[in-house]
């Protein structure tokens, strides 16, 4: 009989109950937390998955709509990608899942042209996995996933308390006063707890909740320097979503930036979400539309309160993302004059490093867990991965198969490793590497007053020469 993994220990649990006991509240809508509440559905279970999203789930899977006004009076709207931009599939798990999206018109492969932009020159590349968007938006998966789900939208989950009975109970405020429920229309408590986002809001969400075990794992610290082995560490982004009228000229659909301290990532909504049969009127739009990423480096230089952006920094951050885009891709300054445009901040952008212990985590005594992109590593599939990972680790321990608490290690030294990849995230089969390495000597040089600390593969891998084209 093989011995149990160093992070697993027997504890007692809820062996041998049925799948009523099974009310899971899932704090967190995005890819990891809306993939574990649809397995816990198939499984039996009851879920509500709480997020704070005001009109969908998703997380850094959703998109935003420019209001764009065109010189001749015209008005129109447009969808764009403002987070994860597209993602690839390795791990059967994960295949399995992206093609039961693609039947059901979910996704579809993005044939590009992708490739790497240094200076002017576009340079295609090489990928062993296919390149997946949402269709119409990266939204569409979670609006898929969503659909037969309970999601309380525009919900900030203030307070989770364990009851003497075991159960838990979920609170809007601090003073206990707005309780939220396992079902509609009645007050009841939750048999399980997943916390499946990260950042200092997971953090603070489960320092009163004693459960110590999960407290520290989620203990995190935000920079753009060579990650700790014994502490999450996440970066902060600027992503700027823009509508040109006409089009720009650029031979290719999305690059990754090669050779500019301020970029990480450029990519062309308009055709990248356009279907096979729009892709040849999307000329006849006469409009682009562009997301650019920042690096984490001018992340962590530029971080304001996300909240309550300052106007003038808004503007500033504007005109320094725009400028880097003309000269990393050999436009002339000044040439890009946004017909609309909307910028954010990512405070708790990608995580850096990633945790070894296993995939998701499970607190058996206190029938709490985690899942995320940073248990496994971070990118689309690895939050998927993480959150099928702990549906079926609730289910386990509901019907007694499951009798050791998951990813909780005695000690946190060595427990995290370096998740190389680029600053918006890894993906798997694709050979790119990470052109703005952290820098440990690098500090923030426009801090903010009362400002807070806080998608795989593509592992250092490669530049696949292709054809290289010279835009300047």
């Amino acid at each position: 009989m093989a011995s149990p993994a160093p992070w697993a220990r027997p504890t007692p649990g809820r062996s041998g109950q049925g799948l009523e006991n099974g009310r899971v509240a899932i704090i967190g809508g995005g890819m990891s937390g809306l993939v574990c509440g649809k397995r816990l559905a198939e499984l039996g279970c009851s879920v509500t998955i709480f997020d704070t999203g005001k009109h969908a789930a998703g997380g850094r899977m959703s998109s935003r709509i420019l209001n764009m006004k065109f010189a001749a009076g015209k008005a129109k709207n447009a969808k764009v990608d403002h987070s994860t931009q597209f993602f690839t599939a390795t791990d059967p798990k994960f295949t399995a899942l992206v093609e039961e999206w693609e039947k059901n018109g979910v996704v579809q492969e993005w044939k590009g042209p992708v490739g790497v932009l240094d200076k002017g020159s576009f340079t295609g590349l090489a990928a062993s996995s296919k390149l997946w968007v949402g269709v119409g938006g990266i939204d569409a998966i979670a609006r898929h996933l969503s659909k037969s789900l309970r999601v309380e939208l525009d919900t900030w989950v203030a307070v989770v308390e364990r009851q003497e009975d075991g159960k838990w109970r979920l609170f809007r405020d601090n003073m206990r006063r707005r309780r939220l429920s396992s079902e509609v229309g009645r007050q009841s408590d939750f048999d399980y707890i997943v916390v499946a986002h990260n950042g200092k809001c997971a953090e603070r969400l489960m320092r009163d909740a004693e459960v110590p075990a999960l407290h520290r794992l989620l203990k995190c610290k935000f920079s753009n320097a060579a990650p700790p082995k014994d502490l999450m560490q996440l970066s902060s982004l600027w992503v700027l979503a823009f509508a040109v009228e006409g089009t720009l000229g650029l031979p290719f659909e999305g690059a990754f930036v090669k050779n500019h301290p301020d970029l990480c990532w450029v990519s062309d909504n308009t055709r990248k979400l356009a279907t096979p049969a729009q892709r040849e009127k999307v000329a006849e739009g006469g409009y682009e539309t562009w997301t650019v990423i920042s690096s984490r480096n001018y992340g962590t230089r530029n971080k304001v309160p996300q909240e309550a952006i300052p106007e003038d920094v808004e503007e500033r951050i504007v005109d320094e993302l725009l400028r880097a885009f003309e000269s990393s891709a050999g436009l002339k300054n000044g040439s890009i004059r946004p017909i609309a445009r909307r910028v954010q901040l990512w405070g708790a952008g990608v995580p850096m490093n990633a945790f070894t212990g296993g995939p998701c985590v499970l607190d058996r005594a206190t029938a709490s867990g985690i899942c995320g992109d940073w248990l496994i590593e971070p990118s689309v599939q690895g939050a998927a991965l993480s959150g099928l990972a702990m549906a079926e680790a609730i289910v386990g321990d509901i019907k007694g198969t499951v009798t050791s608490d998951l990813g909780i290690p005695e000690d946190l030294r060595g427990c995290f490793a370096p998740a190389p990849a680029p600053a918006c995230g890894a993906f798997p089969g694709l050979e790119v590497g990470d052109f703005n390495p952290p820098e440990a000597s690098r500090k923030p040089v426009r801090p903010m007053e009362g400002q807070e600390e806080g998608g795989s593969g593509g592992r250092g891998g490669e530049l696949a020469n292709r054809e290289v084209i010279d835009m300047r």
